[in-house]
């Protein structure tokens, strides 16, 4: 796939980021010059949804995007949250700049993932599993328009890795 792609940005989004540290950097092994974690950029976001909110952060998120697929032609993997993509401006660069995959996980996974940590603000307040399938049911149809639809089972990482650059390359 990297010979065919010589200077371009994939983006890779989650509801919410649940796979990136096991699956996204071996897909970046494998396309990109840079892996860039868009949450590892940016000031700890339950600090910054508390103190400024969500539309402060999402703006933040979008501004910082913005830089990095407008930047010298080089290969990065960048991998966000699914609130990133929600966004209408955000949804549009992307879509107009990068090779963009949606990894989709079911209900259950997703529950699994998320409970790892306690660092994710819009599962604060509330029952985990509901809140998730509310925003998989909100953010679905904008997910729907990436070209790249890869569903993220339990299982090696490998398999994930496999389907996206499968999906790649049928894209292509």
């Amino acid at each position: 796939v990297a010979d065919v792609l010589p200077a371009v940005y994939f983006i890779f989004y989650f509801i919410p980021l649940t796979a990136v540290m096991f699956r996204v950097p071996d897909i970046f092994a494998m396309v990109g010059d840079v892996f860039t974690m868009i949450s590892h950029i940016l000031t700890t976001i339950p600090e910054i949804f508390a103190t400024y909110g969500e539309d402060y952060f999402r703006d933040g998120e979008r501004r910082v995007i913005a830089r990095l697929v407008s930047g010298p032609d080089h290969r990065i993997v960048l991998a966000t949250g699914g609130g990133a993509f929600s966004n209408p401006d955000t949804r549009a660069l992307i879509l107009d700049r990068a090779v963009t995959v949606w990894l989709d996980s079911d209900l259950d996974t997703l529950v699994e993932r998320t409970s790892r940590k306690d660092n994710r603000p819009l599962l604060k307040d509330g029952n985990a599993r509901e809140i998730l399938a509310k925003l998989r049911e909100e953010r679905s149809p904008q997910y729907a328009q990436a070209p790249i639809h890869v569903l993220s089972c339990s299982g090696p990482h490998t398999n994930t890795v496999n389907k996206v650059i499968q999906g790649i390359e049928q894209w292509l």
